[in-house]
């Protein structure tokens, strides 16, 4: 077990272009976490993600719907960022889940309204998160789009925002300029 008597892997639960993520359980109090296995033996290119996405989730640490970073294990082949774990899912596939039908008003508005504060947070402290998309928005705990309560239950909203391995510090110029990074399917036609 690379991660020694620290953590017990339990399963996968995402995967991206560069890193696995599982779900782990911390063995000293038993808490779950989700670690984000970065793959950098080969790339210096993911090592520096790793570190940029390190660096701004300490930054960005006293935002509630900021995924929390807990520890950061360095391994001869990987990176393993140790964060909180998030139990309900993707907003992308509880919009998809709804179909045409779309997420009620007072939970679109309750996303809304912690996604823009997330931002707004980021922004405040000169980070730009690079790649923001439903995908890249998690619920902390398990909610039913899809349930016919959804829109009564709305108040219970609690999401986070995640995945800040695009993230750049703002300065003058890169607002100028403009960034490049992100998903080219949610990028503003000008990118």
């Amino acid at each position: 077990d690379e991660f020694g008597s620290a953590y017990t892997m339990l399963r996968q639960i995402g995967q991206g272009g560069t890193a696995r993520i599982y779900e782990a359980r911390r063995r000293s109090d038993g808490a779950r976490v989700a670690i984000k296995k970065i793959s950098i033996a080969r790339s210096g290119v993911n090592a520096a993600n790793a570190v940029r996405e390190a660096a701004a989730l300490r930054a960005l640490s006293s935002c509630r719907n900021v995924v929390m970073l807990h520890e950061v294990i360095a391994l001869p082949k990987h990176a393993a960022l140790v964060l909180e774990l998030c139990k309900g899912g993707e907003l992308f596939d509880a919009i998809a889940a709804t179909g045409l039908k779309g997420l009620p008003a007072p939970a679109a508005a309750v996303i809304s309204a912690q996604i823009i504060g997330a931002l707004s947070h980021c922004h405040r402290l000169g980070f730009v998160h690079g790649d923001v998309k439903p995908e890249n928005i998690l619920f902390h705990r398990a909610w039913d789009a899809t349930a016919p309560d959804a829109a009564a239950t709305a108040a219970r909203i609690d999401v986070r925002l995640i995945d800040f391995e695009l993230a750049t510090t703002l300065t003058r110029d890169d607002a100028r300029r403009g960034s490049r990074g992100g998903t080219p399917g949610y990028m503003s036609p000008a990118k």
